[in-house]
């Protein structure tokens, strides 16, 4: 698998100035149109189910979304865009496992985060980007290129990334009637979700792992108990203060607990969504939604210590 991918990257890389010939004409011709569908963001902390969330909704609803395949070209989006459509005819793509958010097990039409198409148009060094630090001429090819994919598909594109979760003000540029979807959960279980992936990662839980707050170089002097409260807590206080600025009727807050019950979650979502399609004859998925302690007691007592000291409803704290 891993051999394959990297032969379909390297081909994608070689013939990217052949393919931008090709696909330069449709971008232009899409994008310029009165877009009648919307981007979607999922905004979330990491080990929140950003993921699984995702994929749920890639999968029972017919969204446009970054796929494998689309991420190995992602010098060319909308040609990646315009392939895996050729190929795959907008199959379901019954991907519902991942790792650390990372879904290249499931297959090429598997839901991607699409790191590196994000990062060939914003800088990857800094999580947390100001306006001011993202040219005119970036926030104008980020909008070309996510709304010829919405215009030619006549469908919303669906986009999964925790990083822009530190991106509002710049989605306001390029999408101001973008559509979001915050997932929170139990923030005892983020935490321990995210000291374990340290662990995992690293076998070090001090070493910090995925997306930093605008805060960071404060918080990552402290002890990792203290670290990791303080990212998933900054990171939602910043979604929950920068969602202010977009209409509050695109807006939807769901728990990690809520995809428990999946009729109910895939009601509520189409509601918000409106006037998207629902796949026929897609069986619901099992969620097991882990509410076990697996870390020390100690640690999770400090853990539980440390979050009591914060408003995670309003984030006034």
């Amino acid at each position: 698998m891993k051999i394959k991918y990297w032969i379909l990257r390297r081909l994608f890389k070689y013939t990217s100035p052949l393919i931008s010939i090709f696909e330069k004409s449709k971008v232009n011709k899409y994008s310029n149109k009165v877009s009648e569908k919307q981007a979607i963001f999922i905004l979330g902390a990491p080990r929140t189910g950003s993921t699984i969330l995702y994929q749920l909704l890639t999968q029972y609803f017919d969204l446009q979304y970054f796929d494998n395949l689309n991420h190995l070209a992602n010098e060319n989006v909308y040609f990646g865009s315009w392939l895996s459509s050729k190929i795959f005819k907008g199959k379901p793509h019954n991907c519902f496992k991942s790792k650390h958010g990372r879904t290249i097990d499931g297959g090429l039409h598997a839901p991607t985060e699409g790191g590196q198409i994000w990062q060939r148009w914003l800088p990857s060094y800094d999580n947390y980007l100001d306006v001011e630090t993202v040219s005119d001429k970036q926030i104008i090819l980020i909008r070309k290129n996510i709304y010829s994919l919405i215009n030619r598909y006549n469908k919303p594109l669906i986009i999964k990334n925790n990083y822009n979760s530190l991106r509002l003000k710049l989605i306001k540029k390029f999408s101001p009637n973008a559509k979001f979807i915050f997932i929170k959960r139990d923030p005892l279980y983020t935490a321990q979700s995210i000291i374990i992936a340290r662990e995992n990662i690293y076998n070090d839980r001090s070493m910090w792992w995925s997306i930093k707050p605008s805060n960071y170089m404060e918080i990552g002097q402290l002890s990792y108990v203290e670290q990791v409260v303080k990212q998933i807590y900054y990171i939602e206080k910043q979604i929950h203060i920068e969602l202010k600025m977009f209409d509050l009727n695109n807006i939807l807050v769901i728990n990690y607990n809520d995809l428990n019950n999946q009729k109910e979650f895939l009601d509520t979502t189409k509601k918000f969504l409106k006037n998207v399609k629902v796949r026929e004859n897609i069986d619901l998925q099992e969620i097991r939604i882990s509410k076990k302690n697996k870390l020390e007691e100690e640690i999770i007592k400090d853990l539980k210590k440390e979050i009591q000291k914060y408003d995670w409803e309003n984030y006034s704290s």
